[in-house]
């Protein structure tokens, strides 16, 4: 049975229907603003949520477990990883402090939380993310070792009594020593994670190149007016 499509409307819908499951994205884009209002820096890439990798090494991400390189993810590089953080930590102190709590917030919230506080972690009084990144050799020059950082977060979302009273409730860290830049000593050597190691808590920072739209802007109005044309001539 022959189907014609004389609408234009309807001719419209199914080139979306077959064009945009193509372009479809899981991940997180850009533009992003945290609560307090700074500007998270994305790289102009799709970054990939964080509980997917929980349990992979970066050996087995690598060796395809997963499908994410096949789907084009990769490493984030160090200074991608650097510049993420860089505008998300408060400006003023490294480790646990208020004025990071709104940068790690809005990236608990984005990249989520890992399993073994998907119900509250009261042992520890917060959540956080053992993270692995970087290229070969760009924070070691052993070629097994990848970048590593660590973000953290105390709040009553995940505990009912802080693990530091000290710090009290509503604090985020970021911290230079743990591998991720924020600002104060950007070069700082930073520490690192064997790439076959695989334990809780601990998550893989992929990116992957957001689709360029130009060519199915392009694509789109020459079925606008191919459309049109066909339309006229009924």
């Amino acid at each position: 049975m022959k189907v014609v499509l004389k609408n234009p409307i309807a001719i419209l819908g199914l080139a979306f229907a077959l064009i945009f499951p193509t372009i479809a994205v899981a991940g997180i884009l850009g533009p992003q603003i945290t609560g307090e209002g700074k500007i998270v820096d994305l790289s102009g890439l799709e970054w990939l949520e964080l509980p997917g990798t929980e349990h992979l090494s970066r050996n087995d991400i690598e060796g395809g477990a997963g499908g994410f390189i096949a789907a084009g993810w990769r490493y984030a590089s160090r200074s991608e990883a650097e510049a993420l953080f860089d505008s998300l930590w408060g400006g003023t102190v490294e480790g646990l402090s208020a004025d990071n709590y709104d940068g790690a917030r809005w990236f608990l919230d984005h990249f989520g939380v890992a399993d073994v506080y998907g119900d509250g972690y009261s042992s520890g009084g917060g959540s956080f993310w053992n993270l692995m990144f970087g290229n070969a050799l760009e924070c070691s020059p052993n070629p097994n070792l990848s970048c590593a950082g660590q973000v953290k977060i105390e709040d009553l979302a995940f505990a009912s009594v802080p693990a530091n009273s000290t710090f009290g409730f509503n604090v985020g860290g970021f911290s230079d020593a743990l591998g991720l830049s924020t600002g104060l000593t950007p070069d700082n050597i930073s520490n690192t994670l064997a790439n076959d190691s695989i334990t809780e808590a601990r998550g893989s920072l992929l990116v992957r190149s957001v689709p360029e739209p130009s060519m199915l802007v392009l694509l789109m109005l020459g079925l606008m007016l191919m459309a049109r044309g066909k339309y006229s001539r009924c």
